[in-house]
């Protein structure tokens, strides 16, 4: 939808800024959902197992609530539009990471007294990170909607999103060839001053490819 918003309307000033961090945002929630499923996966396995100290999943416990709430919070402050609320997610994400850092020693240290159970707190390692990435994701999300990127998206900032088309580009050419040099040269416009780089969309209408595979 953000993708026809850009090609029919060309929205420009404000508008064009909050289509782009919409994009992001839900590339951020995309990977959320990912994480969860890694997640849920390795709970699968982890029920299976007949481990004596499930009293250590309490942390975790603690960890996965406080990253919940993170991503809640991130998600109204960007409906609201309110820098404050944002700013307080970010803080927040502090907390998370001192949470994830004390619990990654713990159970190193499980792993070192008793390493039989170096199998089982490898998959709880695993459970911890993704925990921990999702936190990060929700200061993405804030990120794009505190007060710090209104400031960065001044009147004389310039935004550029990379499109490109996916079909056929010769028999020797990847398909997202398109895509990949409009990445490539927006790659070196980053970090320019007045210059914000939005993500990549591979967009366009292939009407005389389309009897090609993968043309999209």
């Amino acid at each position: 939808e953000c993708g026809r918003i850009l090609a029919t309307r060309s929205p420009t000033a404000v508008d064009l800024r909050l289509i782009v961090a919409i994009i992001k945002t839900i590339t951020d929630l995309e990977r959320i959902g990912d994480e969860a499923e890694k997640i849920g996966r390795l709970a699968i396995c982890l029920s299976e197992k007949d481990i004596t100290f499930k009293v250590k999943y309490a942390g975790i416990k603690h960890l996965g609530d406080y990253v919940r709430q993170m991503v809640s919070d991130a998600l109204n402050a960007f409906a609201r539009l309110d820098p404050d609320a944002c700013l307080q997610v970010l803080k927040n994400d502090e907390q998370a990471d001192e949470e994830y850092q004390a619990l990654m020693r713990h159970l190193i240290t499980y792993m070192m007294e008793d390493p039989r159970t170096i199998g089982f707190c490898s998959q709880l390692l695993f459970v911890v990170k993704n925990l921990e990435r999702i936190g990060d994701h929700t200061t993405f999300i804030s990120e794009m909607t505190s007060e710090a990127f209104r400031e960065a998206a001044g009147t004389d900032t310039v935004a550029v999103i990379p499109m490109g088309s996916t079909e056929l580009e010769g028999p020797h050419l990847p398909l997202g060839v398109d895509t990949i040099a409009a990445d490539g040269v927006a790659k070196r416009l980053n970090g320019e001053p007045g210059v914000l780089i939005g993500p990549t969309l591979s967009i366009g209408y292939s009407k005389w490819f389309l009897p090609f595979a993968g043309t999209i």
